[in-house]
């Protein structure tokens, strides 16, 4: 049961509420097993400002695609190789675009990554099959999770029009990735 409400909580937390547009159908999140809600994110006073947003999010797109290819190279479980190979390929190209944006816009397109991404790339460089498989879908559940809400808020309340712009294209496909990732997780505990 903790497992369930885990990822639950985490998506709840990312969703607490903020700005006017949060209404938009873009701005729900599905939390796997619960009807979908439409409060946005409220961001965090550096998540409205350009540099700080590329920062992360550059950070958070480098995280995800580090494990997609661990998992596409030695998973084990089909699906799970399946839908690490699309994150790793749309991610490249959101994270290609979002470099591109920021350096048009005079930012430094470096990610900075979160306190947790080394050691948690570090349990995934030691592993393989299906203990891999299981590792990235729990660990890409709460970072897809943060990013969706970190990308909504600046598409909420940014302060570079080139750089929401971007969040408004590639918010609902980090969300559909959550999603699949939610549901392989779900595939992944079934099974084990």
């Amino acid at each position: 049961m903790i497992r369930i409400w885990v990822p639950a909580a985490l998506s709840l937390l990312a969703l607490a509420g903020c700005g006017e547009r949060g209404e938009q159908a873009d701005d729900a999140i599905q939390v796997q097993g619960q009807a979908s809600t439409s409060a946005p994110a409220r961001p965090a006073p550096e998540e409205v400002s350009g540099q700080p947003f590329v920062a992360t999010v550059l950070g958070a797109l480098d995280f995800s695609i580090a494990g997609a290819n661990a998992v596409a190279e030695r998973g084990e479980h089909a699906n799970a190789k399946a839908l690490a190979q699309k994150v790793s390929s749309e991610f490249a190209g959101a994270r290609a675009e979002l470099a591109q944006v920021a350096q048009a816009g005079g930012l430094k397109a470096e990610g900075v990554s979160a306190p947790t991404h080394a050691s948690d790339l570090a349990i995934l460089s030691s592993t393989g099959g299906a203990p891999l498989d299981i590792a990235f879908a729990k660990q890409q559940v709460d970072a897809l999770t943060l990013l969706v809400g970190t990308v909504r808020a600046y598409k909420n309340g940014g302060d570079n029009p080139a750089l929401k712009a971007w969040a408004e294209k590639y918010q609902g496909v980090i969300g559909e990735r959550l999603l699949d990732i939610q549901t392989l997780n779900a595939e992944l505990e079934g099974n084990g």
